[in-house]
């Protein structure tokens, strides 16, 4: 597809704008890539194995995911927006995060947001609009969706025990008591965290056989 076809056109209606971008974008994806690896260094400082201020490493990680963005098919992207799968993994993974930024203690909140947004930012792109990358290394590469996955997989699942067992310091399991209708409870952040948690695990686990099972297909059109 051309330079019309992607988002980043779609975005700014300009194509030499567009192509000069996404070019650009493409000579510098060793450098974008290399610096999504700090990403990893953000979880390890989530549980403070490392320095916690190291969390704010998880900003590195925005360009690579802007870089994929934009070069996505346009037409795929919205193909992909009427599925519902995209719609319950996505709802319930933001359900999740800010379940999770209620658990943060103060002085630890405004790095675990940034980490978090990051995180759903790289799970939308890597895994749900996985289909909408329509570039000549990934339809040639027939396993490589599925790598991408298993690895978020992993990631949500570590991150998932972290904070349940109480491996992340600033958490907090806070409750917060409610009144609907006639009804009133009291919810846990951290076990709502988890449970919302659940589905997109689910659904990961979903497209990873599908996409071994039909193997070269798409995982959510």
């Amino acid at each position: 597809h051309g330079p019309k076809r992607t988002v980043l056109y779609w975005l700014c209606g300009d194509a030499e704008r567009t192509e000069k971008i996404n070019d650009f974008l493409e000579g510098v994806k060793l450098l974008t890539v290399n610096c999504s690896i700090f990403f990893f260094f953000a979880i390890l400082a989530l549980a403070e194995v490392v320095p916690y201020e190291l969390t704010w490493l998880a900003i590195l990680a925005v360009p690579d995911a802007l870089r994929k963005l934009f070069k996505l098919n346009v037409e795929a992207v919205a193909l992909v927006l009427r599925e519902l799968d995209f719609w319950v993994a996505f709802v319930t993974s933001i359900m999740s995060l800010m379940c999770a930024w209620a658990s943060f203690a103060h002085e630890g909140a405004a790095a675990a947001v940034v980490f978090l947004f990051v995180f759903l930012s790289l799970y939308t792109v890597d895994v749900l609009f996985a289909d909408a990358d329509l570039s000549k290394r990934v339809i040639e590469s027939k396993g490589f969706k599925t790598v991408n996955t298993v690895a978020f997989l992993l990631s949500i699942t570590a991150f998932g025990i972290l904070i349940t067992f109480g491996h992340i310091p600033l958490v907090e399991n806070r409750q917060y008591h409610f009144h609907l209708l006639y009804n009133e409870g009291t919810v846990e952040s951290v076990s709502m965290c988890t449970r919302f948690m659940s589905t997109p695990v689910l659904f990961m686990f979903k497209f990873i056989v599908k996409s071994l099972v039909y193997k070269g297909r798409t995982v959510i059109i």
